[in-house]
């Protein structure tokens, strides 16, 4: 600023000479012309002071434009105005102490949007006029939309979710049972207000529980089957040991001793042989319980789904036949392919297509269809579809309960272990049934 000072008294220094002169000249000399050049010179020296102060002032005001809007792609140097090299350091260490302060918000603010898109929970912010400020990848997946710009985009869709939303205030918590995709699921939901920048926001994050609650639920019939199977083999042994020695007692005394008339003897032995049995069935019966309660943990492979269903098709392509029930397979890409354990996705399709043979029994024009592909959101479905005698809508809601059957002498564990694989692999299965026209078993990862 030295040198920006001297400029300035050397700048008034030569007006006050030149005035001094021109004073001393009008007043003792007839010299027309140089007192013309005097009061030019007078004028320009003027004119160049107040310019240089002007280009100093929009010197400054330019960076503080700068600061304000955080613009620092030019070259603020004062040297030709005079200004020193210490004063251009000063403003060069404010300029780069924005430049990285505004470099490190705008990575933190990357840094955030980073994660809020990777969340597997939903999130979306929004206005009290329904103006969507942030929505995350996770809530389009959930709500299966493309394009999100208004919480009232939704209200054709999920019009209870938007009354939710609009209407919860900070703190609120909830759950919603919407169909999404064609699809039951169960929304649990989270609000928070918040202002930014005189605006009044809310924040929620939406959650898909129903894979949460499956899991509870199937663990406590889990926990419930092993307390049962448990009490029943501790009394079911005994009795089916002690029906077979009683049967050989019987026999072996009756040989030798002939106090039982053939007609008391003939019911014991009929009475005893139910009994044992019994308890071999019911044996039986509890170890497809305990089978139930200690499903295996899945080996992840990534495998061929045309691999996969040519298996399931290659078990029951003769009984197929003999049924007079054509089977068809699809596969679209014949590429595709889908991370999981092949061993326990064919138990779940072998299931499913014993299933809809039995189904098909007496129809009149059955057909079955083994389909791999990919769904609207690009994830990899598999279905079982066959035209037998479907599901009745009252039982469609409990087929996937443990021990409920709609056969007669099912044990009513086959779908809800299906269903427990399909957990465990994180995906879903789910059924649709329009009873004597089509039923499709659908097995989405």
């Amino acid at each position: 600023m030295r040198n920006f000072t001297f400029q300035i008294y050397l700048r008034v220094a030569i007006i006050v000479l030149v005035s001094i002169l021109l004073s001393y000249l009008w007043f003792n000399s007839r010299l027309i012309v140089t007192k013309g050049v005097l009061v030019l010179l007078l004028v320009y020296l003027s004119f160049d002071l107040v310019n240089y102060l002007k280009k100093a002032n929009r010197r400054v005001m330019d960076l503080f434009e700068a600061i304000r809007y955080a613009d620092f792609t030019r070259n603020y140097t004062t040297r030709y105005l005079g200004g020193s090299p210490e004063y251009d350091f000063l403003v060069q260490e404010v300029i780069d102490s924005y430049r990285k302060n505004r470099s490190e918000k705008e990575e933190l603010v990357r840094y955030l949007e980073t994660i809020v898109q990777h969340l597997s929970v939903g999130l979306v912010v929004f206005g009290h006029d329904g103006h969507i400020e942030t929505v995350n990848t996770a809530t389009k997946r959930l709500l299966n939309v493309i394009v999100l710009r208004n919480i009232k985009d939704l209200q054709a869709g999920t019009p209870a979710l938007v009354e939710a939303l609009e209407t919860a205030s900070s703190g609120d918590t909830g759950l919603l049972r919407l169909t999404l995709g064609g699809e039951e699921r169960t929304l649990a939901y989270a609000v928070t207000e918040f202002i930014r920048k005189d605006q009044k926001l809310k924040l929620v994050s939406l959650k898909d529980i129903q894979s949460e609650l499956q899991n509870q639920e199937f663990d406590a019939w889990r926990n419930l089957t092993r307390v049962l199977t448990h009490e029943i083999v501790n009394s079911i042994t005994p009795i089916h040991s002690l029906s077979g020695s009683l049967k050989g007692l019987i026999e072996s005394e009756w040989e030798n001793d002939h106090r039982l008339t053939d007609e008391t003897y003939s019911d014991l032995l009929d009475s005893l042989s139910v009994m044992e049995r019994r308890s071999e069935s019911l044996m039986e019966l509890i170890d497809a319980y305990r089978r139930f309660s200690r499903l295996p943990k899945p080996d992840f492979k990534v495998v061929p789904v045309q691999t996969v269903l040519n298996n399931v098709m290659s078990l029951y392509r003769t009984e197929a036949a003999d049924k007079g029930i054509p089977m068809v397979m699809r596969v679209e890409p014949e590429t595709l392919e889908m991370t999981a354990d092949p061993q326990l996705i064919e138990f779940v399709l072998i299931n499913l297509t014993k299933n809809a043979i039995q189904a098909m029994e007496g129809v009149a024009e059955p057909r079955l269809e083994l389909i791999g592909q990919y769904d609207k959101s690009q994830r990899v479905i598999i279905q079982v579809s066959d035209t037998g005698k479907g599901i009745i809508p009252e039982a469609i809601d409990k087929i996937f309960v443990p021990f409920f059957s709609t056969k007669q002498g099912g044990s009513g564990i086959g779908l809800s272990l299906s269903r427990q694989i399909m957990l465990q692999h994180r995906g879903i299965l789910r059924v649709e049934s329009e009873p004597g026209v089509k039923t499709v078993f659908t097995l989405r990862f």
